[in-house]
C-alpha cells in the first residue's frame, strides 16, 4: 500500500511539473561534460602551430648504437600542449609502449617511423605534412636514449644520428 501512494504522489508531481522536469533533464543534458576532458593525453585547447617540413632525410655515422639499429619516431600533432605533453615523456618510456596510448587518445596524431642501422643514410622522404601540425623526434638507442626534440626546421630536414643523440638540420 505504501508503494502505491508513493507512486501515486509521483505521479501528481510530475503531471503538474512535467514542463519543468523536461527544462531541468534538457538543462542537464547540455552540461554533460566533454568525454575528452576525462582523457590525460587529448586536450582540444591552446593554440594551433605550425612547423611544415616538406621532406626528411636520414643519416647514421658509422659505429653507432654499437651497430644496433637506431629507432626514430617524427610524432607531430596539432596542439601545444600536446607537444608539451610529448616532449615530458622520454624515450624509453615512448618505444616502450606509451605511443600507442598517446596515438590511442590522439587519433589525429601523424607518425613516421624508420629503423636506421649504422653507416646509412635514407634519402629524402615527402612527408605531405599539414601547416598547422607541429613536431617531435624520438630516437631510440639501445642505452642512454636522448630526451626527445622539438622539431622547429621547416621545408627540408636532415637527421644526423651520432653516437648518443640525434641533430636536426634544415637543409
Amino acid at each position: 500500500m505504501d508503494l502505491f501512494f508513493l507512486m501515486s504522489v509521483l505521479f501528481q508531481v510530475l503531471k503538474r511539473h512535467w514542463f519543468n522536469l523536461s527544462a531541468f533533464l534538457f538543462l542537464m543534458g547540455c552540461s554533460v561534460p566533454d568525454w575528452n576532458d576525462l582523457n590525460p593525453f587529448s586536450d582540444d585547447t591552446g593554440p594551433t602551430i605550425t612547423t611544415n617540413i616538406d621532406q626528411i632525410s636520414i643519416g647514421v655515422l658509422s659505429g653507432v648504437n654499437d651497430e644496433w639499429p637506431v629507432l626514430i619516431e617524427l610524432v607531430r600533432v596539432d596542439q601545444e600542449i600536446l607537444i608539451e605533453k610529448l616532449l615530458g615523456i622520454n624515450a624509453q618510456q615512448w618505444f616502450d609502449g606509451e605511443r600507442n596510448s598517446f596515438r590511442l587518445a590522439n587519433p589525429q596524431t601523424i607518425l613516421n617511423s624508420w629503423e636506421v642501422v649504422s653507416g646509412t643514410t635514407l634519402e629524402p622522404e615527402i612527408l605531405n605534412e599539414p601547416d598547422d601540425y607541429g613536431g617531435v623526434l624520438f630516437c631510440g638507442f639501445i642505452e642512454n636514449s636522448p630526451p626527445p626534440q622539438r622539431v622547429v626546421e621547416y621545408g627540408n630536414v636532415h637527421i644526423t644520428v651520432e653516437e648518443s643523440e640525434c641533430i636536426i638540420n634544415r637543409i
